[in-house]
C-alpha cells in the first residue's frame, strides 16, 4: 500500500467516525472505529517503512492533521464517556446502606421511621 493510499484511507475513516459520532449510531460507530484502527495501523506500517525518506511538506502536514483529529476524537470520546457515566448514575444510583431490608442482612440500622407497611404491629 502506498503512503498516499494509506493516508487517504485514514482521512476517510476519520470522517466516517466523526459522522457516526454526530449521528449517535453506536453500531455503525463500532464498525467505523474498527476500520479506523486498521487504517491507522496500516498508515503506521507504511510510515515505518518510509522513515529513511523525508516526507514532502504537504504529506507531513496531512499526517499532522490526522494526528490532531485523532487526538480531538479521543478527547471527545472521553468526554462522551464521562457524560454517559453521569447519566447512568442518575438512572441507576449507587446502592445505599439504608435500604428497606438492610437490617435483615446485617447492614447498619435504617434511620427514620420507615414505611408504615414495614413497621411492626406492636
Amino acid at each position: 500500500m502506498s503512503l498516499e493510499q494509506a493516508l487517504t484511507d485514514v482521512e476517510q475513516s476519520l470522517q466516517a467516525v466523526s459522522s457516526r459520532l454526530l449521528a449517535n449510531d453506536a453500531l455503525a460507530l463500532e464498525r467505523s472505529s474498527a476500520h479506523l484502527r486498521a487504517a491507522v495501523a496500516g498508515l503506521s506500517a507504511v510510515l515505518a517503512g518510509t522513515q529513511r525518506q523525508a516526507l514532502s511538506p504537504a504529506v507531513a502536514q496531512r499526517v499532522q492533521q490526522v494526528h490532531a483529529q485523532l487526538a480531538a476524537q479521543r478527547e471527545g470520546l472521553a468526554r462522551l464517556a464521562a457524560a454517559t457515566d453521569r447519566q447512568a448514575a442518575v438512572v441507576l444510583p449507587s446502592v445505599r446502606d439504608d435500604a428497606t431490608y438492610a437490617q435483615a442482612v446485617g447492614v447498619r440500622a435504617v434511620s427514620g421511621a420507615g414505611a408504615r407497611i414495614y413497621r411492626s404491629a406492636s
